[in-house]
């Protein structure tokens, strides 16, 4: 890991519309979500991609569909519109 950040092929992303935190490796398509800080160790807020797409399901879409905006950042679930806690159980995330 030490060589990828040194060498630019590392980049840590956090992604709003899912608040998830990964690594995306340039140039070989991967990326891989991280639950801890990589340098302190601390533990980062759980994912909720999978809750996003439950809500998308809930209101009726797909993901190749026209998104309501609040959904394509962390309006969704910072706003709590959707009621994401009852969610977030159900699925469990």
């Amino acid at each position: 890991m030490c060589d990828q950040v040194i060498s630019d092929d590392f980049n840590l992303e956090f992604i709003p519309k899912f608040r998830e935190y990964g690594i995306n490796y340039v140039g070989g398509g991967s990326y891989q979500v991280i639950d801890f800080c990589p340098w302190c160790g601390k533990k980062l807020s759980s994912s909720l991609r999978e809750v996003w797409f439950e809500v998308l399901d809930r209101i009726g879409l797909e993901p190749e569909d026209d998104i309501p905006l609040e959904m394509q950042s962390e309006a969704w679930w910072v706003n709590d519109k959707y009621k994401i806690d009852k969610l977030y159980l159900n699925i469990g995330v």
